[in-house]
């Protein structure tokens, strides 16, 4: 079994090479090793995860779009997003609504946890 480490030194490797996770020490230092299989899944790339959610996305410039605001009753576009980042933010004065990434988008708009959110993007 292949293993992965988040360090770059890996000395008891082949102590662990049958467990999905273990312990290993040097001079005091615990260092963990963890499967491939533990680690998530890939999430969707923003620009195409927002243009399936968000009705009437337009790109305007600098990898930034506007579409109807998903928080609120909209018919005048006010809702711009960043395609490269997943940023995003309702420019209306009755939502204001923003976040940093696709996961809090889906957070905030499902009612998720964040931990929730991010298990839900990884199967979409």
């Amino acid at each position: 079994m292949k293993l992965y480490s988040r360090i770059r030194y890996a000395p008891f490797k082949e102590q662990f090479a049958g467990k999905k996770t273990a312990f290993a020490t040097k001079n005091s230092c615990c260092r963990r090793f963890i499967a491939h299989e533990e680690f998530p899944k890939e999430l969707p790339t923003a620009d195409d995860f927002y243009a399936a959610e968000i009705d009437g996305l337009k790109e305007y410039r600098n990898g930034w779009a506007w579409g109807h605001c998903p928080f609120h009753a909209d018919s005048n576009p006010s809702f711009t997003v960043n395609l490269d980042t997943g940023a995003f933010r309702c420019m209306s004065s009755c939502c204001g609504v923003s976040g940093s990434n696709i996961v809090s988008f889906v957070s905030q708009r499902d009612g998720l946890s964040y931990r929730e959110a991010r298990r839900f993007l990884e199967d979409w």
